[in-house]
């Protein structure tokens, strides 16, 4: 998926219903909330920073490099506007694409869902911007932080964290870790009730991701088990953690059956050891 990049103008990549569509667009506005909450971390560092500078040029009359230092506050005063700036911003941001939200949940109260109807909610999102900061010069020590405005939701997105758009357009990706889920809720119920494009696109992907998480039996377990003695045991079943299944093996490990080969060549199944690999 990072090698070929997203189009959400092909219809493979689109959401397939009215709740891939809305959680499209919840997913955005979580993007903006998170980056919220960043600045909010970034901007009580840099306050952090302020009270150590002023206590610093208080507390000493020779203070080595003042003069830096002095630059240094004003430069983090500036920057503690320039947060301020942007959370403005991003707030208009939300009610713009909180609008987008409300349209597609009032049509899906009175329209089927169809790739037609949702094109024209695609195409206003893509035309939302929103804004961030960067240093106004070389070096951020002594530099100013701007405020420029980039389309963060573009139809199409290619590449991953090229460069500062590519970095905020990672909202995409949560979004289709979504949709990945909700396919695969749907696909399990009935695969015909997902568009042909998509059916095709996931099982094309969900295939390889079952080559991975295959279950086998061998003779050592794939991954390290604290408790198998090799010359006397062998791995009856062993179960990777499956993104498919939903199952998860302690830190996304294996599940390991280890029996003796004693009892397996007497057909003895009482004794099984159950593990976990790391």
């Amino acid at each position: 998926m990072y090698d070929i990049g997203i189009d959400l103008t092909q219809r493979s990549f689109q959401p397939f219903d009215w709740e891939t569509t809305t959680g499209l667009f919840q997913t955005a506005i979580n993007h903006l909330y998170g980056a919220s909450d960043r600045m909010s971390s970034h901007k009580e560092s840099r306050e952090r920073e302020i009270e150590g500078i002023k206590k610093t040029l208080d507390s000493e009359d020779d203070v080595e490099n003042k003069d830096q230092l002095l630059r240094r506050l004003t430069n983090l005063s500036n920057i503690g506007h320039a947060f301020e700036t942007l959370k403005q911003e991003h707030s208009k941001s939300v009610d713009e694409i909180s609008q987008l939200l409300l349209r597609a949940q009032k049509l899906s109260e009175t329209t089927p869902f169809s790739p037609e109807i949702l094109s024209p909610l695609i195409e206003d999102l893509a035309n939302i911007s929103i804004s961030h900061l960067v240093p106004a010069g070389d070096d951020e020590w002594e530099s100013d932080m701007l405020s420029t405005s980039v389309k963060a939701y573009p139809a199409t997105l290619f590449g991953r964290y090229e460069n500062e758009t590519a970095r905020l357009n990672s909202w995409i990706w949560d979004f289709e870790g979504y949709r990945n889920d909700a396919a695969i809720g749907t696909y399990n119920k009935d695969p015909a009730i997902l568009p042909l494009e998509i059916r095709q696109y996931y099982e094309k992907k969900w295939r390889l991701i079952a080559e991975q998480e295959a279950a086998s039996m061998l003779d050592t377990p794939y991954g390290f088990i604290h408790d198998f003695d090799i010359q006397k045991e062998v791995v009856l079943l062993e179960l990777p953690t499956s993104k498919l299944l939903y199952w998860i093996w302690g830190d996304m490990y294996h599940l390991v059956l280890t029996i003796t080969k004693t009892d397996l060549s007497n057909l003895e199944f009482n004794n099984i050891k159950f593990h976990i690999s790391n």
